[in-house]
């Protein structure tokens, strides 16, 4: 062993190796530090990491078989180490290896202050300088109603934007906000977390559009890039202005396009302008979350696609209307009537585009309601996500898929990561309380809970979950002054009305708690057969809160059925063999 260690040493095999790792180390720093600022492909770093890599064993076997002798390379003969040539050699190594050590030391040095100096306020990091908001765009055409044609532009490029997976975009809610704001870029980009804001206005004027953007740094107020774009109105031509815009601002915030990401870019939703018009107001009726909004916007819809039947992103507005037509928390529908209705429009999108982010994420949304096919909608929500990684309404859906298969961890994670996209988006907000609630973890509830009520104080839906985590933690009081006002704002909505009669029942109000039990029983609006079974726990009637529930599963009228072993007001059902028999019945784990 010795007589190895002597040879390697007297071959100089060993300084060979240090002098080499310390080099191949200075070139990967190299490489880390300039090929962003020379705007190369990102795998360039990982590309010399591995070619550093590959050489070392062959610089190994050089520096065994091969030496620098006064008469050039050449191969090393045996001899005793006394009377090696390799000493020579060996001393040119050593102040070699001293010379690199000094260049690391000052390369280190040099990284250390940098990360010191460099602060949020005066530099922003390359990730941290990829991130986008894209402000409303303003309407500057003649014609008011030329509104709907601005924010349908402003609604594609966002969407354009978001297939960028290296690029955080903050979704349409949250940037909705400020729409006319007072607020200057600094304070707009600090509330959304993001480094860089673009701001515009479409002017449309008969034949011809003009779009004007400007690209700003939100720290400094600096303009980083601006272009103007004239164009005869056609759909094909709107479309490019998009994919230009999009194609821009990635090379300007130097993220490189993978072939995919362009390819979905360059894809043509529609060659009409009228089924294009159609969709955008569509879309602008479905934004409002009303039930009267919902029904103009499938009207819209449904004219977009009678104009153009191979416009996919119509049958996904079409499904995402659907969707939300049939969840409890608005009942407005009973679920057999919108769901269905929802996967076939969701799969006729994608029929027509599998690329579409969004009709993945309604159909898996749709899957787990109503279908509760649990792999299936595990498959629809990833393809999603995979599809648009900037989708805030993705995560979160992915989200409510996960808690109730037991996943917490990675429930909470897509939650969070929907906020970071959607910081002002109040249902994002709000699950992120639902999140907490149905784990437990009743202080972090109250406080996410409050902050969304601080968003928007006439949010019931934040009122119903608030008096749910008081009404967990005893406060009833404080839960019944909750439930009241939601069960007021919202006309009666059956959701909050049988929150409050449960409460009523677990607080010993019995008639008040009976007298909600029979306005619902007799509405002739939908009520979900899991209200009515909220109602009867409360009264702690546990047989007929059992048989409402199963009559929820046989009639599939309950899109919050797969939340019923989550549900804290169901805990004193979950040692009755129906309730077990239920949960088997659903495939809950």
């Amino acid at each position: 062993m010795a007589s190895v260690w002597g040879e390697l040493k007297r071959r100089n095999v060993v300084r060979v190796v240090v002098a080499y790792t310390i080099v191949g180390w200075l070139l990967v720093q190299v490489a880390d530090t300039f090929v962003p600022a020379l705007q190369l492909p990102e795998w360039t770093v990982t590309f010399v990491a591995g070619l550093v890599i590959l050489g070392f064993p062959l610089a190994v076997i050089l520096s065994w078989a091969y030496e620098l002798t006064p008469n050039g390379v050449e191969r090393t003969k045996s001899a005793p180490l006394s009377e090696s040539i390799a000493k020579v050699t060996g001393r040119k190594l050593d102040f070699m290896i001293i010379g690199v050590l000094a260049i690391a030391v000052v390369v280190l040095a040099l990284e250390r202050f940098a990360s010191v100096e460099e602060t949020p306020s005066s530099s922003l990091s390359t990730d941290n300088r990829r991130s986008i908001a894209v402000l409303p765009l303003d309407n500057l055409s003649p014609d008011p109603e030329n509104a709907f044609f601005a924010d349908g532009i402003h609604d594609d490029l966002l969407t354009q934007l978001a297939k960028i997976g290296s690029l955080k975009v903050i979704s349409r809610t949250s940037v909705l906000q400020y729409r006319d704001s007072p607020k200057n870029m600094r304070e707009i980009g600090r509330e959304l977390g993001v480094a860089t804001l673009l701001e515009g206005g479409v002017r449309r004027v008969g034949n011809s559009v003009r779009i004007n953007v400007q690209l700003i740094d939100a720290e400094t107020d600096e303009h980083i890039w601006a272009e103007t774009y004239d164009r005869e109105l056609t759909a094909e031509n709107v479309f490019a202005i998009q994919r230009e815009m999009a194609t821009s601002i990635a090379a300007e915030l130097q993220v490189t396009l993978s072939l995919d990401e362009v390819a979905r870019i360059g894809v043509l939703p529609t060659q009409s302008t009228i089924a294009y018009d159609l969709y955008v107001r569509g879309r602008f009726f479905w934004s409002q979350r009303t039930e009267e909004g919902f029904n103009r916007a499938l009207e819209y819809l449904n004219q977009a696609i009678e104009e153009d039947p191979n416009f996919a992103l119509a049958y996904a507005g079409v499904a995402s209307v659907y969707v939300l037509m049939g969840h409890e928390l608005f009942s407005w529908s009973h679920p057999r009537d919108t769901y269905p209705k929802a996967q076939a429009a969701a799969r006729r999108a994608l029929e027509l585009d599998d690329t579409l982010a969004e009709a993945h994420s309604v159909l898996g949304d749709a899957l787990l309601r109503y279908d509760w096919d649990f792999i299936a909608a595990d498959r629809e929500h990833q393809r999603a996500i995979a599809l648009n990684p900037n989708y805030g309404t993705g995560h979160q859906w992915y989200s409510h898929y996960l808690l109730p298969m037991g996943r917490e961890q990675e429930s909470l994670t897509h939650s969070l990561r929907a906020l970071e996209l959607d910081p002002l988006n109040l249902i994002i907000n709000l699950h992120l309380g639902w999140h907490y609630f149905y784990v437990g973890e009743n202080e972090l509830a109250i406080e996410q809970l409050q902050q969304t009520l601080e968003l928007s104080p006439t949010f019931v839906v934040a009122n119903l979950f608030l008096g749910q985590v008081y009404e967990q933690e005893m406060r009833l009081e404080e839960a019944i002054g909750q439930f009241e006002r939601a069960a007021d704002l919202s006309g009666r909505n059956p959701v909050h009305v049988a929150a409050l009669a449960h409460a009523y029942g677990i607080s010993g109000r019995q008639e008040d708690a009976e007298a909600l039990l029979r306005e619902l029983l007799s509405s002739e609006q939908y009520v979900p057969s899991y209200e009515i079974a909220i109602i009867y726990a409360g009264l702690d009637r546990q047989d007929e809160a059992l048989t409402w529930l199963e009559r929820a599963y046989e009639e599939k009228d309950s899109s919050w059925l797969v939340d019923v072993a989550l549900d804290p007001r169901f805990k004193q059902l979950h040692t009755d063999s129906r309730f077990q028999t239920l949960k088997r019945r659903l495939g809950l784990p």
